[in-house]
């Protein structure tokens, strides 16, 4: 089996990225599985090299594709509408979907990047053929290639975070839960799981509902501050942008990351002057913000990235005596504008919580929980509260929540939500033990110094978990 891997950064550096991948080719190709390299970032391609492995950098194929940067207006347009009708996609979503494409770059040039991406991949996969790639679930160098395979029948595969400690999830589908998961469960849904099943997955309900315990990657401070290790690392970036990519990758602006880095430490010192102690006797139902750039929101949920206007219509069709709670995703604080929190804020029966009120807490003593996707509405279930659902989320198939299609209908659905209450445990236990069937052991994200106070580095680079990630690849594979 030839397995094509996209390297990137996984939420470290890229340099982590290729050092976690070369160790993952180590362990397959003594199985005999073939691996092959490419890459978005030259920090990758560098750190490879100096361990005797090749990887195509693909940006370096642009400058073979010249012609298209004089493509007149009429021209970029017809391109775009013979790729959206050979690949029954959406150019403007897949703008979208790459955050720093959309924001760091002229328009003209992100739609003239894009057709040459496509061509370079096209090219890239009739040539070297193969039978998996595994990739991502945004920007360009992730979401062209996914539309590329599901076309060319080449099985791509996204593997990230999942919501069992120390566990990752594949998945076939970057815009939806994977087909496979869904398969299996409209099998088992209706099937008694064993004692020894049970026994797992209660045991997993407690460490939540009882022992408030989280997973790794939630336990990190994420909060915006500036120390020696963030310093040090600062000054590595920008000499990777200014010597290594040599300003030309639209994913390393590191000065804007340095300014938007900056504003959060600001707004999260400010902030704290418009936050309110939640009442815990009170009647109140819980949304959590989601951070606006994760590919949760901008590539599988994107009508929900103004989600200001979304908690002023939550708002409004509270039942009355109830109020709402909003609290700042913990690795987005001081991301928001102080302008949008304070018009959330000025809604009258809406109250903003400081950002290290602990959510499980929150949870905990709710009426509901309302969501767009995110580990708070899978939380809220394992604490047996209404969940009521507003975008694509995966826990949506469970048949334990209540969903709402159609913005109008939040009124009538959450007061369904909270007179009915619909939790079924018996069928959500059927379904956390499917799904945990999906789940394989091993670390494959990276907490990075951008976004905590600590690397995770050590750990996902050890011996023990290239090993447990290896094997569960080898496994997933093995099926086919």
């Amino acid at each position: 089996m030839k397995i094509l891997f996209a390297v990137g950064p996984s939420d470290g550096t890229p340099a982590e990225g290729a050092l976690f991948w070369k160790k993952i080719k180590d362990k397959l190709e003594k199985e005999n599985y073939h691996i092959l390299f490419h890459s978005f970032f030259k920090e990758s391609v560098l750190t490879l090299k100096k361990l005797q492995e090749e990887c195509v950098y693909i940006p370096k194929e642009l400058d073979n594709y010249k012609e298209i940067d004089r493509y007149s207006k009429v021209q970029i347009q017809k391109a775009l509408e013979e790729i959206e009708l050979k690949y029954n996609c959406s150019t403007e979503r897949i703008l979208l979907g790459d955050f720093d494409y959309n924001h760091s770059v002229p328009r003209k040039k992100a739609f003239i990047d894009m057709i040459k991406y496509f061509r370079i991949f096209e090219k890239y996969f009739q040539e070297q053929k193969p039978d998996v790639v595994i990739g991502g679930g945004q920007r360009y160098f992730n979401l062209i290639p996914f539309f590329i395979c599901k076309k060319i029948n080449i099985k791509y595969i996204n593997v990230h975070l999942d919501i069992f400690p120390g566990e990752f999830t594949i998945t076939d589908n970057i815009f939806d839960e994977s087909s496979e998961f869904k398969a299996y469960w409209n099998e088992v849904k209706e099937k008694e799981i064993s004692e020894e099943e049970r026994l797992e997955i209660q045991d997993y309900f407690d460490s939540i509902t009882k022992k408030f315990q989280k997973p790794t990657w939630a336990s990190i401070d994420q909060r915006p501050k500036v120390n020696k290790k963030k310093i040090a690392y600062l000054f590595n970036r920008i000499y990777t942008y200014l010597f290594v990519e040599d300003k030309k990758t639209p994913y390393l602006r590191v000065f804007r990351g340095v300014k938007k880095y900056f504003m959060k430490i600001l707004r999260s010192k400010i902030v704290r002057i418009i936050y309110s102690k939640p009442d815990y006797n009170s009647k109140y139902i819980f949304y959590p913000l989601h951070v606006e750039w994760d590919d949760t929101i901008i590539v599988n949920n994107p009508q929900f990235i103004e989600q200001e206007n979304l908690i002023k219509q939550i708002s409004q069709s509270l039942p009355a005596g109830h109020q709402l709670y909003v609290k700042e995703h913990p690795a987005n604080i001081g991301g928001i504008p102080i302008s949008i929190l304070r018009k959330i804020k000025r809604l009258p029966n809406v109250k903003l919580l400081p950002s290290e009120e602990d959510s499980y807490k929150i949870i905990k003593n709710c009426q509901a929980v309302i969501t767009i996707v995110g580990s708070s509405g899978w939380e809220a279930l394992l604490f047996e509260k209404p969940l009521i659902v507003l975008g694509n989320a995966y826990y949506k198939s469970a048949g334990v929540t209540w969903n709402v299609e159609n913005l109008a209908d939040i009124p009538v659905v959450m007061r369904r939500a909270l007179q009915e209450k619909k939790n079924d445990k018996e069928k959500f236990l059927r379904f956390v033990s499917a799904y945990k069937k999906f789940s394989y052991k091993g670390l494959v994200a990276f907490s990075g110094l951008y976004y905590s106070t600590r690397s995770n580095s050590e750990e996902v680079l050890a011996d023990e978990n290239i090993k447990s990630v290896s094997e569960s690849l080898i496994n997933y594979f093995s099926k086919y």
